[in-house]
């Protein structure tokens, strides 16, 4: 079994650094959902058969901070204008953010930087043999 890892795999500055400065009240909170981003890494490096120890630390660290920015509710990465949902009901009518926040997952881009898929899965049809 691999030693259990105490750190994130990326820091608060390296975050602010290439997101935005957070607060003194927002640090607890960042600090533990790096945590849990990393986590979420060790999983699915380990459901892929993959040890995080044979993945480079800068692809760790790039990979944790951009599951960090989607759950905390980074709207749009290259800071254009944020997609919008309009509510209307009998009486009023009122946009908001069309996404405020995400649970973790990996895009395939991700994916393919950690080695977690790499290859096609093909399957054959349910041929009568």
């Amino acid at each position: 079994m691999a030693e259990e890892r105490q750190d994130a795999y990326a820091t608060v500055a390296e975050l602010s650094a290439s997101w935005r400065e957070f607060s003194e009240r927002e640090l607890p909170y960042v600090k533990a959902t790096l945590r849990d981003a990393s986590d979420f890494l060790d999983a699915q490096l380990s459901a892929s058969g993959r040890d995080p120890a044979g993945v480079s630390p800068g692809v760790l660290s790039l990979v944790c901070r951009s599951l960090v920015r989607r759950s905390m509710g980074e709207l749009d990465p290259t800071g254009a204008e944020a997609q919008w949902q309009t509510v209307t009901d009998p009486t009023a009518q009122w946009s908001a953010p069309a996404v405020t926040h995400s649970d973790f997952y990996l895009t395939q881009w991700e994916r393919r930087m950690l080695g977690t898929r790499v290859g096609r899965v093909a399957f054959s049809g349910g041929a009568d043999a």
